[in-house]
């Protein structure tokens, strides 16, 4: 987190170089800085997180059960539009619940 942390003030602190961005830049910037930090603490556990997960388990359970089970258990990772997931219920909940507050 320190190194992830130390990354943005540099990445900052090179596009501030040019004096000329004016306040409305910095402004800008460094609520883009707190909204990143912000993010980072909340995913924290899961960026830097070092280990992998498997779910060949679940597949041969899946594979086991017959049709009807698996469609009253539809639990299949391989039917979830994740693109849909990602945008229109992830995103929107991110910016609703995670940054409020924060003028985003």
């Amino acid at each position: 987190m320190e190194e992830f942390h130390s990354h943005i003030q540099t990445e900052a602190a090179r596009k501030t170089g040019d004096a000329t961005q004016g306040k409305n830049f910095l402004r800008r910037l460094r609520k883009s800085m707190d909204i990143a930090k912000h993010l980072a603490k909340i995913y924290e556990p899961y960026m830097f997180y070092g280990a992998r997960f498997d779910n060949s388990n679940t597949e041969k359970l899946w594979e086991e059960m017959s049709q009807e089970e698996q469609r009253n258990f539809g639990f299949d990772v391989r039917s979830i539009d994740w693109k849909d997931y990602i945008c229109n219920i992830y995103i929107p909940g991110v910016m609703t619940h995670s940054l409020k507050g924060r003028g985003m």
